[in-house]
């Protein structure tokens, strides 16, 4: 059996740089769309962590509310530094207190069992809502919760 080998051509630095000489390389220009502005880091960084705070309440569980007190306490130091970020702490801290009070009544309705399947269903719920916002402010998007009863405006 006959093998056909294939050699490869070592180029030298001098042919390189000749071939990139005779070829001129354009890059192609970037287009930030209109509708999403681009998000500065620091913002960015205060969202997530803003976001993750409420991850708090799984240390300090015997602690009720501090998903609610770990993202107001930071939104009320940086709120003036960046307004940007002002509007994305209340969403969070206005979804913090709903599963606050949804964590109460589930807490009450236990008295009659169907507490017992809310709670783990509540906590699921309040994981994935952590989540997904950090997930869309990891990849440049700006997210707001569907749904939302405002009660910091």
């Amino acid at each position: 059996m006959k093998l056909k080998m294939n050699y490869i051509k070592a180029l030298t630095v001098k042919e390189i740089m000749d071939q990139e000489d005779t070829q001129k390389l354009e890059a192609p220009e970037l287009k930030v769309s209109e509708d999403k502005p681009e998000m500065n880091r620091e913002f960015r960084e205060f969202a997530i962590m803003c976001n993750l705070l409420p991850l708090c309440q799984l240390i300090l569980w015997f602690f009720p509310g501090v998903n609610v007190l770990a993202p107001l306490i930071f939104w009320r130091m940086k709120r003036k530094d960046h307004p940007e970020f002002d509007e994305t702490a209340k969403e969070i801290i206005n979804l913090q207190i709903i599963f606050f009070i949804c964590k109460l009544i589930a807490i009450g309705l236990c008295f009659v069992v169907v507490g017992f399947f809310m709670i783990p269903l509540l906590f699921i719920v309040w994981i994935f809502f952590i989540i997904l916002p950090v997930n869309k402010i990891v990849h440049g998007e700006r997210f707001k919760y569907p749904f939302m009863i405002r009660f910091i405006k």
